[in-house]
């Protein structure tokens, strides 16, 4: 059975509280936040991430293992619970409807059900970003990585998925 990311994203100041195990992406700060009882534990910030974007360059790339409640990472990014990376796009075609909803299958190989994947989108123009912010969470199945939107991309969006 696949599980379900939930991403709340938005900026910093309107950072909503969050419940156990709840995750918030602060957009404005590129850090995402994972509420672990009554702490919050902060796993990037945009040095990081940009430098991950930018020092990783070939799809699956292994960066470290991970523990259990912390990341040890071979690389100089640190504090990013993630093993490996995949590199590509959600298009245009491809989606497929579900209630009010559409879904997109990205096939990768490694993906169990039990990964927690981290999308993220690589660099992108206005109308990429107006599509990015349709997208509703992130499900993991055994070789596939499934995307829920309330829309169809108008354009296709590059985006990397860390697990």
């Amino acid at each position: 059975m696949p599980r379900t990311l939930q991403m709340l994203r938005g900026n910093a100041a309107n950072k909503p509280f969050l419940a156990d195990g709840q995750m918030y992406l602060e957009k404005d700060t590129k850090t995402l936040v994972i509420q672990n009882n009554s702490e919050e534990i902060r796993l990037a910030d945009s040095t990081q991430i940009e430098s991950l974007q930018s020092g990783l360059s070939s799809t699956n790339q292994t960066l470290g293992s991970i523990g259990t409640n912390v990341a040890t990472l071979n690389s100089t990014v640190s504090n990013l619970p993630i093993a490996n990376k995949y590199s590509g796009s959600l298009s245009t075609i491809g989606w497929t409807p579900s209630g009010s909803e559409y879904y997109f299958d990205v096939t990768i190989p490694a993906m169990t059900a039990t990964m927690g994947p981290l999308l993220m989108p690589q660099e992108l123009n206005q109308t990429q970003k107006d599509n990015w912010n349709t997208l509703l969470r992130v499900e993991s199945a055994s070789g596939y990585c499934r995307v829920y939107g309330s829309q169809v991309f108008t354009t296709s969006v590059p985006i990397y998925i860390y697990y």
